[in-house]
């Protein structure tokens, strides 16, 4: 019996080291596209502006957080004013808590080095519920993907009563 007992202890641990480690990439960023407009709402772009030129139009910039799954099209944004930003520890519990597509918890957390800086202890608080952070290589292009399709994603026309597009003219 007792060798039984190694057997299935033995096959358990193969099971565990054959999954794979399940990676989700997190980024903070200004998004470009999309605006705060004090009657309008949140307000989309048609090309990038310089924050000068929305401030002079009523526009604030809104702050793009973003979770995706490493390897797959799962994407999760969120958004906040520049003046009520959110901490990055309630974007984060807040996605996997809720987020469609992401099933919970990662392994690993991978950041870009800006957003480590941002909130040093961010490792120490989700090593807290088993997340390792990563910060990824400035050379790993992964990352930079997944924020670049973010952004892309945040620029398309949404709907809704107090969303719409605000074409800039100029002056």
């Amino acid at each position: 019996m007792p060798s039984n007992d190694l057997t299935i202890l033995s096959t358990a641990m193969n099971n565990q080291a054959q999954q794979p480690i399940r990676e989700h990439h997190f980024y903070v960023s200004t998004a470009k596209f999309l605006f705060h407009h004090p009657r309008h709402g949140i307000v989309a772009v048609r090309d990038p502006i310089r924050l000068t030129d929305a401030k002079r139009h009523g526009l604030a910039p809104i702050v793009l957080y973003g979770l995706t799954v490493a390897g797959l099209p799962i994407r999760w944004l969120t958004f906040s004013t520049m003046e009520n930003r959110k901490s990055f520890r309630e974007v984060l519990l807040t996605a996997w808590g809720s987020a469609e597509g992401l099933r919970g918890l990662p392994d690993v957390l991978r950041v870009n080095r800006y957003v480590e800086q941002a909130d040093p202890s961010l490792a120490v608080d989700i090593a807290r519920i088993g997340i390792r952070l990563e910060v990824a290589d400035p050379k790993d292009k992964a990352a930079p993907a997944s924020l670049r399709s973010a952004r892309d994603a945040s620029s398309l026309p949404f709907g809704g009563a107090s969303r719409g597009r605000f074409r800039l003219r100029a002056k």
